[in-house]
């Protein structure tokens, strides 16, 4: 029998989840207030804790199977992502956004939208790092970069 996508770490029971195809450690829940980027972007780095891609982002978002232990993110729920765009503003970064489904949904949830939002606006925060990582830096060297 195969062994399931996600697992709830031990050393952390409640806190935080392996996803086994990525091998990215995710918060067991996204944060539940919205806050503007500079403030999800500072607490970075805590017990390796970084924002995630768009790529990482994008890809738990769009294959969370039903029987995943993440809540499902409701309509016009957005989340800061550390990606910022070369061709906007430095004022500018990624999210996304998962929008009410109007016959549009994909199969396992919303549509996901990528926007770039002002800085300034509120988001929400899904943190994750990586497995190996062990560092209160947070940040793989090798780490993936979306441009």
């Amino acid at each position: 029998m195969a062994e399931p996508r996600f697992r709830p770490l031990a050393q952390a029971p409640g806190a935080a989840v392996l996803d086994a195809h990525t091998g990215l450690v995710w918060e067991a829940a996204p944060a539940a207030e919205p806050v503007p980027f500079e403030a999800a972007a500072r607490d970075d780095a805590a017990g390796g804790w970084r924002l995630p891609t768009i790529s990482e982002l994008m890809r738990l978002l769009s294959s969370l199977p039903a029987e995943s232990p993440f809540p499902a993110p409701g309509p016009g729920t957005i989340f800061w992502s550390s990606t910022e765009s070369p061709f906007a503003a430095p004022s500018r970064v990624r999210a996304v956004g998962c929008e009410p489904s109007a016959g549009t949904a994909t199969r396992n949830g919303p549509l996901l939208v990528v926007r770039l939002l002002d800085k300034r606006t509120r988001a929400r925060v899904w943190r994750v790092r990586d497995a190996t990582d062990t560092s209160s830096a947070g940040r793989s060297p090798d780490r993936e970069r979306d441009d």
